[in-house]
């Protein structure tokens, strides 16, 4: 009956109606309604949102044995709602859940083994938990993720079709990230026959669904010959070359054009990422000025190269040694984040700490998302619906509004030192924390789309045509708009003046 009042099932859908009936049946020591009720106090959903009150629900639950309660327990331990985060706790609890079967406590025990949270990180074991989610009908994570384990060879041997089948069946059931995976094995010709035209189809699918990867898109539209807001550089480059300025007289120029193009976000720039930029211009005239004949056949690199170090060098600044600092004066343990992070080293075996702030070595874009902890709360819903799934197994579906969904989080740590140095109205919205968690996913993204379609070029021996140079170019002066946005946001009186 409290099912059918949440989902609007024979009757007038009312969420207090659903929690009334739900509490009559948890007080009486059932296992599923004591889960369910506290799944309406996680949401939200006919009560007010408590966290303890779920994890007093969940917990009821899961010490009979219930799978789904175990789960949502641990899910609970892992990110610190309603309880002190315990990530050994969490561990715990996914396991009673994925040894009874459960899909969601098989994948999620997977995550952590992956990670290396709370368990000594395994990647075959990682494999494994994610395969027997899928067996098990977890066809829109755990796929996902034994795709990622197949691409890069981590605990499985490097197989490209396996990968795209995963990310194939992954992307089938909703999973953006699975789409934008596709879309760079179609690209690159990974596991597949290279095709841009079902490059665009799954990138655009992907965001559709949500994913940042709009450089990606254009990216493509570029090699289909479709009209787009890019290639600038060529462009920029005729025009400078037309002027037959002397090198002397070109880079004050192209300085002023670049202080131009950013606006007021250019005086905030260390004077090093300015040089940066402004070095990357005029490498890549200069070789552009040498004519088709003979730039066809150089190497673009040394254009290129610069834009990154300006690009990793603005937001190392913030998100790496402001962060670092922003943890040792508020003495935050290290305890506190799984030893993979790369702002903490390993002093022995047992023994870890903070890095220098001030050494950017092991900071790069790839890493962006380690650093600011990007995860996702994974919410279900109502053990109800039996079916069939993809491997032809019977199993009950967890649902929760007709689907399974998430949320993608960061690290709360993260979020309250962006809080501390961004304006107050930074985003004008009344949920400020889900604003600047959006903000910093999106961002994380758009800085993968980066990094995932031209690579840093100075990390490896290939020629860079004045072609490839071309996109590099043009995705890394957009890029200048993800650090202009940045440094709005940034309220420099919390913060002292910028160091050069």
């Amino acid at each position: 009956l409290a099912f059918c009042y949440e989902r609007g099932k024979g009757v007038e859908k009312d969420l207090e109606q659903a929690v009334e009936w739900y509490r009559k049946s948890a007080e009486q020591g059932d296992a599923d309604a004591q889960w369910c009720f506290g799944a309406m106090y996680d949401y939200g959903k006919g009560v007010e949102e408590d966290f303890k009150q779920a994890v007093e629900w969940y917990r009821k639950s899961a010490e009979q044995g219930n799978s789904t309660g175990q789960w949502r327990l641990g899910t609970m331990y892992q990110f610190g709602y309603g309880v002190e985060e315990d990530l050994e706790q969490a561990v715990e609890w996914y396991r009673k859940s994925a040894e009874q079967g459960n899909e969601f406590g098989q994948e999620a025990l997977g995550r952590m083994y992956e990670a290396g949270d709370g368990v000594d990180q395994d990647y075959s074991l990682a494999a494994h938990w994610y395969e027997a989610a899928m067996e098990n009908g977890n066809d829109r994570w755990a796929s996902y993720s034994l795709g990622c384990l197949y691409e890069k060879g981590y605990g499985v041997p490097i197989t490209p079709e396996k990968a795209v089948e995963c990310w194939e069946l992954a992307s089938k059931n909703g999973n953006e990230n699975a789409s934008y995976k596709l879309g760079y094995a179609y690209y690159d010709g990974f596991g597949v026959g290279h095709d841009l035209e079902k490059a665009k189809t799954y990138f655009e699918l992907a965001s559709e669904r949500g994913y940042a990867c709009s450089y990606a898109i254009d990216m493509i539209k570029n090699e289909l010959g479709e009209k787009t807001t890019g290639i600038v550089m060529r462009q920029y480059a005729e025009t400078m070359v037309s002027k037959k300025l002397s090198i002397e007289k070109m880079y004050p120029r192209v300085l002023k054009d670049l202080r131009k193009d950013f606006g007021g976000s250019w005086d905030k720039l260390a004077l090093s990422s300015q040089k940066f930029l402004a070095t990357a211009v005029v490498c890549y005239i200069s070789l552009f000025s040498m004519g088709g004949h003979l730039y066809g056949n150089m190497d673009f690199t040394s254009a290129i190269t610069p834009m990154f170090k300006a690009l990793e060098a603005e937001l190392g600044k913030y998100l790496y040694t402001g962060y670092i600092n922003y943890l040792n004066e508020n003495q935050i343990p290290i305890s506190r984040f799984p030893s993979r992070r790369s702002f903490i080293k390993a002093e022995g075996t047992y023994s870890f700490s903070y890095r220098d702030p001030l050494d950017l070595s092991e900071f790069t874009l790839g890493s962006l998302h380690l650093v600011i902890g990007i995860d996702r709360k994974v919410y279900g819903g109502r053990p109800f619906a039996t079916e069939v799934n993809s491997k032809g197994k019977t199993m009950t579906r967890v649902e929760i509004n007709d689907t399974t969904s998430t949320k993608t989080i960061i690290d709360e740590t993260m979020l309250e030192y962006i809080k501390s140095i961004f304006v107050d109205d930074a985003f004008g919205s009344t949920d400020k924390d889900r604003a600047i968690t959006d903000y910093l996913v999106d961002l994380s993204r758009e800085i993968k789309a980066i990094t995932d379609s031209i690579r840093n070029p100075a990390a490896h021996s290939n020629v860079m045509s004045c072609t490839k140079a071309e996109e590099c170019a043009d995705y890394l002066i957009k890029a200048k708009k993800l650090i202009a946005k940045f440094l709005e946001k940034i309220d420099f009186s919390k913060i002292g003046s910028k160091e050069n």
